[in-house]
């Protein structure tokens, strides 16, 4: 929302100048979601518990799924 209204303001002042939006590298975008997701983590105990669960039954589904 900032920046489309900085966009709009610069545009006013300047109507014929040619405004590039700023663009964030994809791995920025990354940290920002593990980051995001360690604090939901953190905040919430059972989320752990939760996570650690999904974690084993992929690794026992992919161990089982190897095997077989």
């Amino acid at each position: 929302m900032l920046t489309a209204k900085a966009t709009a303001e610069k545009q006013q002042e300047q109507p014929n100048a040619t405004i590039q939006p700023l663009k964030k590298p994809a791995i920025v975008t990354d940290v920002g979601m593990f980051a995001w997701l360690l604090r939901i983590l953190q905040q919430n105990p059972v989320m752990i518990i939760f996570a650690v669960a999904i974690l084993a039954m992929v690794a026992y589904f992919g161990w089982w799924k190897r095997k077989y």
